[in-house]
C-alpha cells in the first residue's frame, strides 16, 4: 500500500500526530502543506533539521533517514514514486535545557534570543529515548510506504506490543523551571553562597513534577547531574573562575557520580557540587594580602549594599576619618573608595536584574539610589548599556 493523495496523508498525520503528540509536518516538492504541532514556533526546526537528516547516514530504509544531535532525534520519510515527505520532530531524550536550546539554535542558525520560545516549545513536546522515536518513524514509513521490513541492526527497534509502563512505576525527577534554573546559575556566577543554599532548601524535590526518561532511574539522575555540572561550570566561568580549572573540577564531579550506585545520594550530591563552585567564586572575589582595616571596609559594603552607603557612613561605622579610611583603602584597592560602592551597587543590579521580576525603579530604591534616573546614569556609565538594555539581553 502507498499514499499519494495529499488529504489522505494529511488526514494520517494528525490522527499521528492526536496519538503520539510528536510535531510532524507534510512537504510536498519541499514546500511546507501541513504541519501539526502543540504550539507554534517559527520558522519550522523541523525543516530547519531537514538538511542534517538528508546528509545522515542513519539510513533505516529506502528513502527513511533520522539524524541525533545534542539528544535531539528528528526523521524524514519519503513518500515513494511521489514528490511528497513527511518529516517528524524534532524530539528531545532528556528534560530541555537552555544550554540544548542554545546547542540547537546554533545547529539550525537562529538568533539565540528564540531560545526561550524554543524552551516552551520542546516542554510541549513528549520526551523519547532514539529507541523509541525509530520506531514510531518506522511505523509511520509503513504506514506511508506499506515498508513491514524491520533492520537487523540491534539500534532499530521494532514496535511491540509491550505495554508502556504508568508514570507512577518510577521516581521523580524535579525539573527545574528556566526562572529557577537562571536564579540557581546567577548566584553562582556573583559567588552567593547562602543565597545559594537558600535558593537549594526551598526546591521541592519530593513533590516535583516528573520527567520519564527510561526505567534506569539511577540513569536518570546521573544525566541530570552531568548536565548540571556542564551549566553550573559555565557559570562559575562567567564569575570568573580559571577555564581548566572549572573543567577539572566538572570532570571530577562527573567521575565521581558515574561510580555511585545509589539514587539517594545524587541529589545531596547536586547540591554539594554547586555549593563548591559557589564558594570557589566567592573566594576569588575576596582580595588578598589586605589590611585588617580594608577587610573591615569591604564587609561592611557587602553588609550594607542594599541601603544609602557614603565613605561617610563607613568611616562612621569604624570609628575613623573619612579621608584616612579613603587613603588605606586606594593604596591597598587601586581604586577610590566612591568608586568601589558604585561598583558594587551595579554589580549587585546586574544580579538583580537578571534574577528577580524587580521593576528598576524597584532595584534602584532597593540599592538605595537617590533617584532611578541616577541609578540609571551610573549603571549605563560603569556597563555601558541601560539596566533595561541589559536585562533585555540577559532575557
Amino acid at each position: 500500500m502507498q499514499m499519494t493523495d495529499l488529504n489522505e496523508i494529511s488526514e494520517i498525520l494528525q490522527r499521528f500526530y492526536r496519538a503520539f503528540r510528536i510535531p510532524v509536518s507534510l512537504y510536498s516538492h519541499n514546500q511546507l502543506q501541513t504541519s501539526y504541532v502543540a504550539t507554534a514556533f517559527e520558522p519550522d526546526p523541523a525543516s530547519l533539521y531537514l538538511k542534517n537528516v538528508l546528509t545522515s547516514d542513519n539510513k533505516m530504509a529506502e528513502g527513511t533517514f533520522y539524524t541525533a544531535h545534542h539528544d535531539i532525534c528528528c526523521g524524514i520519510v519519503y513518500i515513494h514514486q511521489t514528490k511528497n515527505c513527511v518529516i517528524i520532530g524534532p524530539v528531545s531524550s532528556i528534560p530541555p535545557t537552555p544550554a540544548q536550546c542554545t546547542d540547537i539554535l546554533s545547529d539550525i542558525g537562529l538568533p539565540f534570543t528564540k531560545k526561550r520560545n524554543l524552551l516552551y516549545w520542546l516542554k510541549k513536546t513528549p520526551l523519547l529515548s532514539r529507541d523509541r522515536f525509530i520506531s514510531l518513524l518506522k511505523f509511520l514509513d509503513y504506514i506511508l510506504n506499506g515498508h513491514d521490513d524491520v533492520p537487523a541492526d540491534a539500534d532499530m527497534i521494532e514496535i511491540t506490543s509491550e505495554p508502556e509502563f504508568p508514570q507512577e512505576d518510577f521516581p521523580e525527577v524535579y525539573h527545574n523551571t528556566l526562572e529557577i534554573e537562571q536564579q540557581i546559575l546567577n548566584t553562582i556566577e556573583y559567588g552567593k553562597r547562602d543565597e545559594l543554599l537558600n535558593q537549594l532548601l526551598k526546591i521541592p524535590y519530593s513533590n516535583a513534577s516528573v520527567g520519564v526518561l527510561s526505567k534506569d532511574s539511577l540513569r536518570i539522575l546521573k544525566n541530570a547531574f552531568i548536565t548540571s555540572t556542564a551549566l553550573v561550570s559555565r557559570a562559575a566561568i562567567r564569575g570568573g573562575m580559571d577555564y581548566d580549572y572549572a573543567l577539572t573540577l566538572s570532570d571530577f564531579y562527573i567521575r565521581t557520580v558515574e561510580n555511585e550506585n545509589s539514587e539517594l545520594n545524587i541529589p545531596p550530591m547536586l547540591g554539594m557540587m554547586m555549593l563548591d563552585y559557589c564558594t570557589k567564586v566567592a573566594e576569588l572575589n575576596k582580595p588578598q594580602d589586605c589590611s585588617p582595616l580594608t577587610v573591615a571596609i569591604l564587609e561592611d559594603i557587602n553588609r550594607h549594599l542594599h541601603e544609602t552607603l557614603t565613605v561617610s557612613d563607613i568611616a562612621l561605622l569604624l570609628k575613623r576619618s573619612c579621608s584616612y579610611i579613603s587613603h588605606v583603602f586606594e593604596r591597598e584597592m587601586h581604586l577610590p573608595l566612591k568608586q568601589y560602592i558604585l561598583q558594587q551597587k551595579v554589580k549587585e543590579a546586574r544580579y538583580l536584574l537578571t534574577s528577580t521580576q524587580n521593576s528598576i525603579s524597584g532595584i534602584s530604591e532597593l540599592l538605595g539610589f537617590s533617584s532611578q534616573p541616577h541609578f540609571q546614569t551610573v549603571f549605563k556609565r560603569l556597563t555601558g548599556v541601560t539596566p533595561s538594555d541589559y536585562r533585555k539581553s540577559k532575557g
